[in-house]
């Protein structure tokens, strides 16, 4: 049995090479974001403060395009994206993993040694 492997589904045209650009900047740049926070002391907190930061330049490119700019909830919601299993086991390891990280911090905030030091 021969398997083919194809970036796109065969009949379907390969991307723009404007966006193809783009999305490969913007993959680099998130490689080299990862690779600078590994040695952050508090990755919650500088990936919160970034997420602040981002809110001035997020204002001034919605004022810029006003008529690109949508506010969306979901894409159920505002986008009648149907719900599948795909999307729904998404959303699970996206949520799921955020619950961890929270649960984690809260329980070494507990910890023994956080209120009695070494004892």
């Amino acid at each position: 049995m021969r398997h083919h492997f194809y970036l796109v589904s065969p009949g379907v045209t390969a991307p723009d090479t404007v966006g193809a650009m783009l999305m490969t900047v913007a993959g680099i740049s998130w490689g080299v974001y990862s690779l600078l926070g590994r040695g952050v002391a508090d990755p919650l907190a500088a990936i919160a403060n970034n997420f602040i930061f981002c809110v001035p330049l997020v204002v001034a490119v919605n004022l810029v395009f006003p008529g690109d700019n949508h506010l969306t909830f979901g894409g159920v919601v505002f986008l009648a994206e149907e719900v599948t299993p795909r999307l729904l086991a998404a959303s699970f390891a996206t949520l799921g993993g955020v619950w961890l990280v929270l649960a984690q911090r809260a329980k070494s905030a507990r910890s023994p040694h956080d209120v009695f030091g070494d004892v």
